[in-house]
């Protein structure tokens, strides 16, 4: 049986925040899940409910809390996909790896392709996660 697959996010860099949530929130009036510090790197970030995908918009510091990014160009980061189970995401991790794509794995249940290993399929390089999603 295939797994079921569906794009659950995306995430963005930004060069101004401020400018981005006036475009999706102010002008395309999509609510505004979050916004404050990143939590994994310097900057500040917004996620944005684009109906059925999560829009995440990240201004990346030059410093401050958190891993700086060493490429702040603004561009499309993330592709985020999500699956129904753990077993699922096992699933694709085996086929991901089984097409000789790079990968890091965050646990049983989420793992990612690096940008340029994903770089030679999409063109760009945009990191592709992949994880379970559980319901509330």
């Amino acid at each position: 049986m295939a797994s079921e697959l569906s794009l659950i996010g995306v995430e963005l860099l930004v060069a101004d925040l401020d400018r981005a949530l006036e475009l999706f929130r102010d002008v395309l009036r999509f609510e505004v899940l979050h916004e404050g510090p990143a939590p994994h790197v310097a900057g500040r970030m917004a996620a944005v409910d684009a109906g059925s995908v999560v829009l995440t918009l990240l201004e990346p510091a030059a410093s401050g809390d958190g891993a700086v990014l060493s490429e702040r160009t603004p561009r499309l980061a993330q592709l985020i996909v999500g699956t129904a189970s753990a077993e699922d995401t096992s699933d694709v991790f085996d086929r991901v790896v089984s097409a000789g794509l790079a990968t890091e794995s965050d646990g049983r249940s989420r793992f990612h392709v690096p940008p340029e290993a994903a770089e030679g399929a999409l063109g760009m390089p945009v990191a592709l996660v992949v994880t379970e999603v559980v319901e509330p």
